[in-house]
């Protein structure tokens, strides 16, 4: 993405918190750019990172179900 890193963090962490599909945020790592969030059946986050000034690099992963 062609943007820094610091704006797209805060933007995916935006998107999280103002979803309306029950989406709960679970963990939230300023310092490594990493959120986690579930909706109760399955739980995911998205890594930050920046690979320069105003290019960042976004890294999914999921987990289902969610290991108990």
């Amino acid at each position: 993405i062609e943007a820094p890193a610091d704006k797209v963090y805060a933007a995916v962490v935006r998107g999280v918190q103002n979803n309306t599909q029950g989406v709960k945020v679970t963990r939230e790592d300023a310092t490594a750019r990493l959120v986690q969030f579930t909706n109760g059946q399955q739980i995911a986050g998205i890594k930050v990172s920046p690979l320069g000034d105003n290019l960042t690099h976004l890294l999914p992963h999921a987990v289902t179900p969610i290991p108990r």
